[in-house]
């Protein structure tokens, strides 16, 4: 399953929500070029937490990840 600018996900294994900043057709790792995906906690600004995670798009479209 590809993921698009502002989907919210689930993570199956802690039950965090987080929204798709960039997505993999644009996004990628420097260290090799792999596709990846850039996101945040859904609701950062209300948590205080403005962490961006990336992670190859394997990995985000690998099922650990659900679309809500």
């Amino acid at each position: 399953m590809k993921f698009s600018v502002g989907d919210v996900l689930s993570h199956k294994k802690t039950g965090r929500h987080y929204r798709i900043l960039v997505a993999a057709d644009v996004c990628r790792l420097e260290a090799d070029g792999a596709a990846a995906y850039a996101y945040t906690l859904k609701d950062a600004e209300v948590l205080g937490d403005r962490t961006i995670w990336v992670r190859v798009a394997s990995e985000m479209e690998d099922g650990r990840f659900e679309l809500l």
